[in-house]
């Protein structure tokens, strides 16, 4: 399933290490954290369009939990991570990380 919006940022304790949300055109959103690629965006498996963050030595390096809005079980966790989504555009916005 194709994203409608990805955001992602590298984190402040280490460069090699990012955190990306994934929204799909259900609205549900997948997070990810693992190791940053090109300038802390995640690369893409083309196949199939999900998030891999691309590691050392050429491994796939990533952990993501989906978090689904209408049947899912963590609502409150859903929203937070919507406000996180946009916290993070603020950021790249306002305090862009250079590679």
């Amino acid at each position: 399933m194709p994203f409608v919006d990805i955001v992602s940022r590298i984190g402040d304790m280490d460069p090699q290490l990012a955190i990306a949300l994934y929204r799909q055109p259900d609205g549900d959103v997948i997070l990810s954290v693992g190791l940053a690629g090109r300038m802390g965006v995640l690369d893409f498996e083309p196949a199939d369009n999900s998030p891999i963050l691309s590691g050392r030595e050429g491994l796939e390096t990533r952990s993501s939990v989906e978090f689904c809005t209408s049947g899912g079980r963590s609502p409150h966790t859903h929203r937070a991570l919507v406000a996180l989504m946009d916290a993070i555009k603020k950021d790249n916005e306002e305090r862009p990380i250079s590679p």
